[in-house]
C-alpha cells in the first residue's frame, strides 16, 4: 500500500517500493553498537 497520488512519478514509485523493503531487514542497534555482540565485518565502524 501506498500514500503517494496517482500522478506520482516512476522515481517516486521506485523510491517508496525500495523503502518499503529495507523496512523488511531486521536492525538490532543495540547488538551493532556493543564490542561484545557486534557482527565481526561491522567491528571497523564502530572503531
Amino acid at each position: 500500500m501506498s500514500l503517494l497520488p496517482n500522478n506520482a512519478s516512476p522515481l517516486e514509485e521506485g523510491l517508496a517500493d525500495s523503502t518499503g523493503r529495507m523496512s523488511d531487514i531486521p536492525a538490532y542497534p543495540n547488538h551493532v553498537w556493543n564490542p561484545d555482540t557486534c557482527p565481526a565485518n561491522c567491528l571497523p565502524w564502530l572503531a
